[in-house]
C-alpha cells in the first residue's frame, strides 16, 4: 500500500511541477496591440472599419484583406530608402491575419484591434 500511495505521490509531483514549467514558459512577455483605422490597397479598395465590422454584401470585396505584420527593428535612417521596397525581412518576426482575425472590443470603436502576445524574448537593444 506504501509503494502504491508513494507512486501516486510522485506522479503527482511531477504533474505538478511539469504544469507550473508549461505555464511559466508559455505565458506572454509582452502584448503588443495593433488597431487598423483605414487602409487601402493596391487595387484601391478601401478597408474602412465601419464597413468591415458589419455584416454587409456590398462590403465583401472591400474587406477580404489580408495583412502581414512585421516586426523587425527601427532604424530611422533607412526609413526613407525602404518606402519602396516591397519585401520586408522580418528580424524579430512576423505574423499573418485578415478580417477574420481582427476583433472589435466595443460597438463605440470605430477601428478594428487584434492582440497580439509575445511569447519569447522580446530584443531590449540592438
Amino acid at each position: 500500500m506504501d509503494r502504491l500511495f508513494f507512486a501516486y505521490c510522485l506522479l503527482f509531483l511531477i504533474l505538478f511541477l511539469s504544469n507550473l514549467w508549461i505555464t511559466e514558459t508559455s505565458a506572454p512577455v509582452a502584448r503588443l496591440e495593433v488597431a487598423i483605422h483605414q487602409f487601402e490597397n493596391n487595387l484601391n479598395y478601401r478597408f474602412r472599419s465601419d464597413c468591415c465590422l458589419r455584416p454587409s454584401e456590398g462590403c465583401d470585396s472591400q474587406c477580404d484583406l489580408r495583412f502581414r505584420l512585421c516586426f523587425r527593428k527601427f532604424d530611422a535612417d533607412e526609413v526613407e530608402e525602404e518606402e519602396d521596397k516591397v519585401e520586408t525581412i522580418c528580424e524579430i518576426g512576423f505574423m499573418n491575419l485578415s478580417k477574420n482575425d481582427i476583433e472589435k472590443k466595443s460597438m463605440k470603436e470605430s477601428y478594428l484591434r487584434k492582440s497580439i502576445n509575445i511569447l519569447g524574448q522580446w530584443p531590449v537593444s540592438f
